[in-house]
């Protein structure tokens, strides 16, 4: 169940298209999982270097699985 959630979250980044918004979405990714805090910070520096959501969206699911 609770990876079903991260998987949904993953998804939802696929549509968007203003990085503000993205890190918004990780942001509450890393306060309702505690132990992905780090990581999720790391690999949004890389995230943030993507130009297209479509990138974003890949990445987070290939880190999440």
């Amino acid at each position: 169940m609770r990876m079903f959630e991260k998987y949904s979250v993953a998804f939802t980044c696929a549509s968007v298209v203003d990085l503000r918004d993205l890190c918004v979405q990780i942001e509450c990714l890393n306060r309702s999982n505690e132990l992905l805090r780090k990581s999720l910070r790391e690999k949004w520096t890389k995230c943030a270097l993507h130009s297209y959501a479509e990138e974003k969206w890949l990445f987070l699911v290939l880190y999440l699985n």
